[in-house]
């Protein structure tokens, strides 16, 4: 069984505090002077763990992708896996290669439960191997769902990816990854109901440094966004409850092994997400960073109309 390694893209702070704004001698609330309401904080919430489900999906499946084309072990974004993935037979039309990763939902989990269904397929349209500088493959995912505890994602769309230096990710060398495409998300609730199609666009960079021994897994994974007009944003479209958003990474989410007790653990980095609300933009603001000793501390703050709320949280 092959190892892969935990990715928690955002800590989700189990304690939930209740926060009221200051009003003038009337129950109406000018836009321009609310504070941040509790339901904002709901929102911004939602939004930041949205964003991961979606971020750790597409992860997933380039980690499939990683470990059929590379045969060897990849840096995924979810748990340790307890059942093999179910490829079919990878065709192969001159120089261009095609297979399918088909989820069935029975067998194809993680240890904590985590069940995954539907389709990815893969074509190399440029160079002749995965592993060429400059290779690009287009994944196409087909009803790709994704089901946890509560909560279910569905999600279809293209996606393509360019292997920026060559190399495969988990197989000796450092490797980056540029992807960019477009999704439409359906977040469902346990009974299957969901809200709709919610159109994302992506824009990232994932780099994979050299493995280290002798588990032959990357020593680390460094997340930044190529979207917009500073190169930062990392996610953009419509959120479930019908908001636009923009998710940027203002400085790079690395993700690296620490030690032999602990294993893997953030490093450092910022995420910041910006949620458009009727009564003013709220902007969710994520940083985490690591000690010595791999202690993460976890820094939140959340600003609308010049009023912020911080808190912070080590782990």
């Amino acid at each position: 069984m092959k190892k892969k390694v935990i990715f928690i893209s955002t800590l989700a702070i189990g304690t939930v505090l209740n926060f009221s704004s200051c009003k003038k001698n009337s129950d109406a609330i000018e836009p321009d002077k609310e504070g941040i309401t509790i339901a904002d904080e709901f929102a911004a919430t939602s939004q930041s763990k949205d964003n991961n489900d979606v971020e750790g999906n597409i992860s997933d499946a380039l980690s499939d992708i990683n470990q059929k084309v590379a045969a060897s072990n990849s840096l995924r974004t979810e748990e340790f896996s307890c059942s093999g993935i179910n490829f079919s037979e990878t065709t192969i039309t001159g120089t261009r290669k095609k297979f399918n990763i088909t989820y069935n939902s029975a067998t194809n989990r993680d240890c904590k439960g985590i069940f995954r269904e539907g389709n990815a397929s893969v074509e190399l349209v440029e160079g002749t191997s995965f592993a060429g500088m400059n290779a690009k493959w287009i994944i196409t995912v087909s009803n790709y769902k994704v089901r946890r505890e509560f909560t279910q994602t569905l999600m279809n769309g293209v996606w393509t990816v360019t292997n920026l230096t060559g190399g495969i990710a988990g197989n000796g060398t450092q490797v980056e990854y540029a992807i960019n495409g477009n999704v439409n998300v359906d977040f469902l609730n346990d009974l299957g109901v969901g809200v709709g199609t919610r159109s994302w666009i992506l824009s990232e960079k994932k780099a994979y440094s050299s493995t280290k021994s002798p588990s032959n897994l990357p020593n680390s994974l460094t997340i930044t966004g190529t979207g917009g007009a500073n190169g930062n944003v990392i996610r953009t479209g419509i959120n479930r409850n019908g908001n636009n958003f923009t998710s940027v990474i203002t400085s790079p989410i690395v993700f690296s092994y620490c030690d032999a007790a602990v294993g893997y653990r953030y490093q450092s980095g910022t995420r910041v997400h910006t949620l458009e609300r009727e009564k003013g933009n709220v902007v969710r603001t994520e940083t985490i960073s690591r000690d010595a000793n791999c202690i993460n501390t976890y820094s939140l703050t959340l600003e609308k109309n010049g009023k912020t709320k911080s808190y912070t949280v080590n782990f």
